[in-house]
């Protein structure tokens, strides 16, 4: 160990601690070469992700994951991604719809500095519309890309489509990890991150990791060492700004955060946390079930706590609108929001006025 670098001894100590018992499945997806995350990037045919959680399910004296469960949260999945894709080819749309005005105006305004002989002007539009056809083309591959993943994924199962942190904590609400729970919430920086604890372990077996998906995929798609800094969650001035509207986040170079508009007013159902948790129940047909427990912490302040009994897609349906609320602040923490154009429409749109005055 003496001879480590600095980096290789943290690499080291890393792995370690996620092959403690004390982390438990949580570690070795986190941490082994063998882990469902490592094995479908290598053998991408197999859906690991249900074999793993089978596995899980069948340790602790159950069954593999019934096939009517699989069903409803993939029912589900299905379609929130035709929603998704849908939602989004009409965001597409709307902007080749704003692509083609411009470029039916730039096509006029080409047409009348022609005829005054306005050499530099015409080059100006004729550079205008060559960047406004690319831009059509852009969007119209964009909108058959979307079409084709979504023809792709039809069949997909709907854990292989979860995002590997949001998939992590599935299993949790699925009772295959009795005894954990999963934190997920908008950082001091706007990167939404996850925490996983073990809650039911004496003191010296307590266990808890801090990941966020883009640190997932830095580890799974691109052999990036895990960060050992934690991120902690809003301080309180930052979540008064946030009601007020008036919030700014300091500008850091490593997380690529900048400021945050001053526009943007969150509704007080958005969610900022969400905590979910399971406990074993014995229900009124006389099986025992892991019981969710989803707890949100609204912007207002708020706690709005659900409970679920053997109803994995409307708990899905719960983790997926989280995320979506919390996506939509981290979009603002992270970058101004606008208005629903493309970069260099308002410029374009300046100058062929400019043009016709």
């Amino acid at each position: 160990m003496s001879n480590l670098t600095w980096q290789d001894g943290l690499k080291h100590f890393i792995s370690t601690f996620l092959a403690s018992p004390r982390m438990g499945p949580i570690g070795y997806i986190l941490g082994s070469p063998y882990s469902p995350l490592r094995l479908e990037r290598d053998i991408p045919s197999k859906n690991w992700r249900d074999a793993f959680e089978d596995l899980l399910a069948m340790d602790l004296g159950g069954g593999m994951i019934s096939d009517i469960s699989r069903r409803e949260e993939d029912a589900y999945a299905a379609k929130k991604r035709y929603d998704h894709t849908s939602e989004y080819i009409s965001i597409l749309n709307q902007l080749l719809q704003q692509n083609l005005q411009l470029e039916a105006m730039s096509s006029k305004t080409r047409e009348a500095t022609s005829k005054d002989q306005n050499r530099r002007g015409t080059e100006t539009i004729d550079n205008i519309l060559s960047k406004l056809k690319s831009s059509r083309e852009g969007l119209l591959s964009q909108a058959r890309n979307a079409h084709v993943t979504f023809e792709e994924r039809r069949s997909s199962s709907a854990s292989s489509l979860k995002p590997r942190g949001q998939w992590i904590a599935s299993l949790i609400t699925s009772g295959a990890l009795p005894g954990w729970s999963s934190d997920t919430q908008i950082s001091s920086k706007g990167i939404i991150v996850m925490q996983f604890e073990r809650r039911d372990a004496p003191p010296e077996l307590a266990a808890d990791v801090q990941v966020s998906e883009l640190e997932l995929k830095e580890v799974f798609e691109e052999g990036k060492p895990y960060r050992v800094s934690k991120l902690e969650g809003l301080p309180p001035e930052q979540l008064q700004s946030l009601r007020d509207g008036s919030l700014v986040v300091e500008d850091d170079p490593n997380m690529k955060v900048s400021r945050l508009m001053t526009d943007f007013k969150a509704s007080s159902s958005s969610i900022l946390m969400q905590i979910t948790e399971t406990e074993p129940v014995k229900l009124s047909d006389g099986c025992v079930s892991a019981r969710v427990t989803i707890k949100n912490q609204l912007v207002d302040g708020r706690w709005v706590t659900k409970h679920f009994d053997r109803e994995p897609g409307r708990v899905l349906e719960e983790v997926e609108n989280a995320r979506k609320a919390m996506e939509l602040l981290h979009g603002h923490l992270t970058d101004s929001p606008g208005s629903l154009e493309l970069d260099g429409y308002p410029m374009i749109r300046d100058i062929i006025q400019s043009f016709n005055e």
